[in-house]
C-alpha cells in the first residue's frame, strides 16, 4: 500500500523510490539532497523550530539550515527504519544552535530498545563521555546562550582532506571567510593532515552496502514492506530475475504463491534503482568477507580513524571543513555514480568514526545558493560544537 511505499522511500537515500528527486524550497531546478531533504525543506520554509530525522548532511547544507549529527549512540534509533546499523544516526534540523541544543537535551539518553545505544562502561569506538552522558534540564541551552570567549579555542583544518575533495571556488572562498571570522574572534586556526581519511569513502561504501543488504532482507512483502499486486508474484521484471529455484510455496489467506517469484516481484517493484544497487553490492561484500576481504579492511580503517580523532581532540577543540564540495546542483548534472558518491568526501569520516558533527550556514555562492560550514567534535562533546555554531551565527 502507499504507506509501505513511503516507508521504503526512506531507505532510498537518493530519494528515487516512488518519490522522485527533492527540489530546493526556493530553487525548483536544484536538488535538496538525500532522504532528509523533505524535512530540511520543511524547516527552511519556516515550519517548526526543529525537526528530528535520520540525518543526511547534504540536505542540511543545500537547504541552508543548521543540522547536528550527535555522537553515535547518544540518541536512540528505536523506531527508525534501519539502513546501516553502525552508521545510522538520529539528528536534528533547527533554526539555531539554541533550538538544536534544547532538542538534543530532550532526546539524549540510553535506551534498552536500541542495542547500539550508549553503555556507561564503553561505546562502540571505546570513547568515554568527557562530561557525563546525561545533562540536567537547561544545561545545553545555558551553555549555548551564555557569553562565549574564543580564547583557548583551537580549530584544526585538514588540508589533505580539502585537497582531495577539491571544493569549488565559491565554497573555498566562503570557507576562508568563515575561518577569518573565527580568527578575528580570537580562535587559533592550525593546518593538519589526516591520511586515515584517504580510504574513508570506500570503507563507508563497503560497510553501508553490506549492512543495508542485511537490514533490507526483511522487506520481502511477507513480514514487512511493499507487496506486489500481481497475481502469483509474476511481473515481467520478476520473471527476468528468477525462476522457481526452490519450488517452495507460500500461502497467504486462500492464495498460494511461488515463493521465489513472490519475493522477487515484491522487491523488484518495491525498491528503487539505488537501493537495488546497494543490496547487490552488499551481498557481494558479505560473500567476500567470508574470506577476509574488503569488509574487514573497512572495519580496520574505521578503527584507525577513530583513534586519530581521539588523538586530535586531545590538542584541538574541533575540526573545521566545508560541509559539501559545492552548492546544490541541478538534477542530471552529476551523472557519474562515482562522482555522486564523492559529494560525501567531507562528511563520511565523522560518520565512520561515530564522532559528532554539525553543519551551519556560512554564506551563499554566486547563484545565491546556501553553503555550509562543518564542525567536527570529540565524542559526546556536542555542547562545544553548538557553542561554536551559535557564536559563529552571531558573528557572521
Amino acid at each position: 500500500d502507499e504507506n509501505d511505499k513511503t516507508l521504503l522511500e526512506t531507505t532510498d537515500f537518493v530519494s528515487r523510490s516512488f518519490g522522485g528527486s527533492k527540489a530546493l524550497p526556493a530553487h525548483v531546478y536544484r536538488r535538496a539532497g538525500a532522504e532528509s531533504a523533505g524535512s530540511a525543506k520543511s524547516r527552511r520554509r519556516g515550519g517548526s523550530a526543529y525537526l528530528i530525522i535520520r540525518l543526511a548532511v547534504c540536505a542540511v547544507c543545500f537547504c541552508g539550515v543548521l543540522g547536528l549529527k550527535p555522537t553515535y549512540g547518544r540518541v536512540s534509533r528505536f523506531g527508525v527504519t534501519t539502513f546501516s546499523s553502525s552508521l545510522d544516526c538520529v539528528g536534528i534540523f533547527a533554526r539555531s544552535a539554541a533550538d538544536a541544543a534544547e532538542v538534543l537535551r530532550a532526546i539524549s539518553g540510553p535506551d534498552a530498545d536500541d542495542p547500539a545505544g550508549f553503555d556507561s562502561s564503553r561505546t562502540r569506538c571505546g570513547a568515554e563521555a568527557a562530561d557525563g552522558f546525561t545533562f540536567a534540564a537547561g544545561d545545553f541551552n545555558y551553555g549555548v546562550n551564555a557569553p562565549f570567549c574564543f580564547d583557548g579555542i583551537r580549530l584544526a583544518v585538514p588540508v589533505d582532506v580539502l585537497e582531495d575533495a577539491q571544493p569549488d571556488n565559491d565554497v573555498a572562498r566562503a570557507f576562508e571567510h568563515a575561518l577569518d571570522v573565527f580568527r578575528a574572534a580570537g580562535a587559533v586556526i592550525e593546518e593538519i593532515t589526516m591520511p586515515e581519511t584517504a580510504g574513508a569513502l570506500k570503507a563507508y561504501g563497503v560497510i553501508s552496502a553490506a549492512e543495508a543488504a542485511s537490514n533490507l532482507a526483511r522487506f520481502d512483502g511477507l513480514r514487512y514492506g511493499y507487496r506486489s499486486a500481481a497475481q502469483n508474484g509474476k511481473t515481467a521484471e520478476a520473471e527476468s530475475l528468477t525462476g522457481s529455484r526452490t519450488g517452495v510455496k507460500v500461502a497467504l489467506g486462500e492464495e498460494v504463491y511461488d515463493f521465489d517469484r513472490f519475493i522477487s516481484a515484491n522487491r523488484a517493484e518495491g525498491f528503487g534503482a539505488e537501493v537495488k544497487r546497494r543490496v547487490a553490492a552488499g551481498i557481494r561484500e558479505y560473500t567476500d568477507a567470508e574470506n577476509g576481504g574488503r569488509y574487514r579492511d573497512a572495519e580496520a580503517l574505521r578503527k584507525r580513524l577513530a583513534g586519530r580523532y581521539r588523538e586530535l581532540f586531545g590538542r584541538y577543540t574541533a575540526i573545521a571543513l566545508p560541509t559539501m564540495r559545492s552548492a546544490a546542483f541541478a538534477p542530471g548534472t552529476v551523472r557519474d555514480g562515482a562522482e555522486m558518491y564523492r559529494q560525501d568526501l567531507l562528511t563520511v569520516p565523522a560518520s565512520l568514526a561515530g564522532v559528532p558533527a554539525l553543519s551551519v550556514p556560512m554564506g551563499r555562492n554566486s547563484d545565491g545558493l546556501s553553503l555550509g560550514l562543518q564542525l567536527v567534535g570529540n565524542y559526546f562533546d556536542e555542547l562545544t560544537l553548538l557553542k561554536l555554531a551559535g557564536r559563529f551565527q552571531a558573528l557572521l
